[in-house]
């Protein structure tokens, strides 16, 4: 047991290297980073993913610091600033199980802002469309960000099998001694105020009850009025003594 121990360990170990060895640190507000990044890409001046069309180009970029994860994209010609303004962007991501998010942007101070944050995990395939004085350019890359691949023969050589989730019977069953019973907090014994005859009762066990519904008709022996008794709350008749 304890070699099998220090194998499942290791195995272990070894899957978390192969998982860190995809991934590189954030550099504040990089786009395109971790395991997706297989590929190299140009980078900008702000560590972002540089996409360009001859002279006109862009920084895609994600920043989170202090804020949720959400889109700056800074443009640029021959290398030099753009001011956003005058730029019309659009980014789709296409996330596993075929979900897409949508993004628009406005400018605000030198950059272009998305209008919602990129929510984790940052797996996906990316589209980027940017219109500038109506020329349109567009790009699409993956950003792939702790996926991992395996292979065909490896898994099934590890005994790995894929499958649509779906109803099933549970094969486990556990066995346990008890007593089923109603909430005492929950259950009211309701009473007749005064000694006397009881003349009516208007529910049986089994039968549902309304909060301040009259149950019941008593004549006093003292006063021989007649007196109604009501339910203090809502339920059912468990028990009918009277």
């Amino acid at each position: 047991m304890k070699t099998m121990r220090h194998a499942l360990r290791a195995i272990g170990m070894a899957v978390l290297l192969v998982l860190a060895a995809g991934c590189e640190p954030r550099e504040g507000s990089a786009v395109g980073h971790g395991a997706a990044s297989a590929e190299e890409f140009e980078r900008g001046p702000h560590r972002g993913r540089m996409l360009r069309d001859g002279d006109f180009g862009l920084e895609l970029t994600i920043f989170e610091e202090g804020v949720p994860p959400e889109y700056r994209v800074y443009a640029y010609e021959d290398d030099e600033p753009l001011p956003p303004q005058g730029i019309e962007l659009r980014v789709e991501l296409v996330r596993l199980g075929g979900r897409t998010d949508r993004f628009a942007f406005h400018p605000q101070a030198d950059f272009l802002r998305g209008d919602g944050v990129v929510a984790e995990p940052h797996s996906f395939d990316v589209k980027v469309t940017a219109t500038r004085g109506g020329k349109a350019s567009t790009w699409s890359f993956p950003n792939y960000e702790g996926r991992v691949q395996i292979l065909a023969g490896a898994a099934k050589a590890a005994g790995i099998e894929v499958e649509s989730a779906g109803p099933a019977p549970i094969r486990e069953q556990l066995s346990l001694t008890g007593v089923i019973q109603p909430n005492p907090a929950r259950i009211a014994r309701v009473r007749a105020r005064f000694p006397g005859i009881v003349q009516q009762l208007r529910k049986a066990q089994g039968d549902a009850v309304g909060k301040g519904e009259v149950i019941a008709r008593v004549q006093s022996n003292e006063s021989l009025q007649n007196y109604e008794v009501k339910s203090p709350i809502r339920g059912t008749v468990l028990a009918r003594s009277a």
